[in-house]
């Protein structure tokens, strides 16, 4: 038996292992078939905790040789140690996290797919080829998003590139979250003392009422057909004028 997951993503590989199993079960194998039986895994929505619950079913079932599994990096970290402890064989067949197979000396881990490394690499000097020099780079707040902004900064950098500014999505939940685990009245209490946090809008701090105090209102201006920021406008230098003025 293999054990493969069975999320959105996973079924570009089902077609394929099937085709496999048939072309086994064809070739004079057992006559009830069992060269290769498929046993799925339910993790439908990239959870390590559920993540977790389906490594451990399938290492703890005899029956199951290995596992080809993960497309989710955040999953994937939190499966191997199972994987190792069971000493299951499991090969990533999407996952890019340097660490799932770094990170660890499991022998039973495997990977055949690039890691974000590899991802970089192509992408820095892809687009500094082309020209694209400055960068500013928007990014989520998991392990995933960080791999990918330390890499793809440092790659960047060493192939001529700047990065000007670096802006973290969704950073207040997530930090929240991250810092004071999933309660809520501890995330509330981490919320209303946010004072002066950089985000992509600007700095957050929130009141009493939790509104932001510093509120991002940006004036803009048509100059030469295209929209331009007041304060960088010809406008506000007092080379132009504006109509009626």
């Amino acid at each position: 038996r293999s054990a493969l997951g069975h999320r959105g993503a996973n079924h570009a590989i089902h077609s394929p292992f099937r085709r496999r199993r048939d072309l086994v079960r064809g070739a004079g194998g057992r006559a009830d078939g069992r060269h290769i039986r498929e046993r799925q895994g339910q993790d439908r929505v990239h959870r390590p905790n559920v993540g977790v619950q389906v490594a451990i079913k399938a290492a703890s079932d005899p029956k199951i040789a290995g596992a080809v599994a993960h497309y989710c990096s955040a999953v994937a970290m939190s499966t191997v140690d199972v994987y190792h402890k069971f000493g299951m064989p499991m090969i990533v067949w999407g996952a890019v996290l340097p660490d799932i197979t770094y990170g660890n000396d499991y022998k039973e881990i495997h990977r055949v797919n690039g890691t974000m490394i590899n991802q970089n690499e192509v992408a820095a000097d892809f687009m500094t080829k082309l020209g694209y020099k400055t960068w500013v780079i928007l990014r989520d707040t998991t392990d995933y998003g960080k791999g990918h902004n330390a890499y793809f900064s440092k790659l960047l950098t060493e192939k001529g590139g700047k990065v000007l500014a670096t802006f973290a999505a969704t950073t207040l939940l997530l930090d929240a979250i991250e810092t004071v685990g999933p309660n809520r009245k501890k995330i509330t209490d981490y919320l209303s003392k946010v004072k002066n946090k950089d985000s992509i809008t600007g700095p957050i701090s929130f009141d009493d009422h939790g509104q932001n105090t510093v509120a991002a209102i940006t004036k803009y201006v048509i100059q030469d057909g295209a929209w331009v920021l007041w304060e960088d406008s010809e406008y506000a230098a007092g080379k132009r004028k504006l109509a009626g003025k």
